[in-house]
Parts: structure tokens; sequence; C-alpha cells
């Protein structure tokens, strides 16, 4: 079973299996908000930094198995 992601959303885990930073951070608005382990980082910059440390210190890899939109947010 295939997820139906959208581009934006597809090329963030695609970048991430490449472990490629600056596709993975490209894929978010300059001022963009995500959380992610009761933390929000806030624009680029802070999460770029978060990227590299929760993804590229531990060469974790994550890969989505269920998507869903919320409040027209994926």
């Amino acid at each position: 079973m295939s997820l139906e992601l959208s581009a934006p959303v597809a090329a963030y885990f695609d970048a991430g299996a490449r472990f490629d930073l600056d596709a993975m951070v490209a894929t978010f608005a300059e001022e963009a908000v995500a959380t992610d382990e009761n933390r929000t980082h806030v624009g680029r910059r802070a999460i770029r930094q978060w990227i590299a440390e929760a993804s590229f210190g531990p060469r974790a890899v994550a890969v989505p198995q269920v998507a869903e939109r919320q409040d027209g947010v994926e």
C-alpha cells in the first residue's frame, strides 16, 4: 500500500532518504512552523538546525506509514 502524499511532503521524505539537508529544508516556507518531539521550530533556520540534529546526527531516516489532512494542512 502506498501513501498519497502532496508534492512537498513527498519531496521532504525523498530528500531525507538521500540525507540531502538543503532539499529537505527547501520544502518549508521561509516562516514555516514545525513541531516534533514536543519542540516547536519557527523559520527555515530553526527548522534546518532541528533536521540536522534529529536526522543527520544519528543518520536516521523517517518513513511515513500514515498520512492524513488536518485543518486543510498535510
